[in-house]
């Protein structure tokens, strides 16, 4: 393995220098949100309530949010809705 005189390989240092040539991308790039490992989020379709609720008063509870989805047909545990919340 070729080195150079500071220890490092060579085909490191070339890599390391070819990685610092290319232009970063801009953060401000929308990429695609892909989507991840596991099953489909369950309270996907209460987000925008979820958030229409917090607007209007961000002092409100998890389990009064629970009690008021419930009234309009969520079936799920309260876990997955405070995960959407935090």
């Amino acid at each position: 393995m070729d080195r150079q005189a500071d220890g490092a390989a060579l085909r490191t240092s070339r890599r390391i220098a070819r990685e610092s040539a290319e232009p970063a991308a801009p953060h401000s790039v929308a990429r695609p949100q892909r989507a991840g490992p596991g099953r489909p989020s369950v309270v996907r379709s209460h987000r925008q309530v979820v958030a229409d609720m917090l607007a209007s008063d961000p002092r409100l509870q998890v389990l009064e949010m629970l009690r008021r989805r419930r009234e309009r047909g969520y079936a799920e545990d309260k876990s997955a809705l405070y995960a959407l919340v935090q």
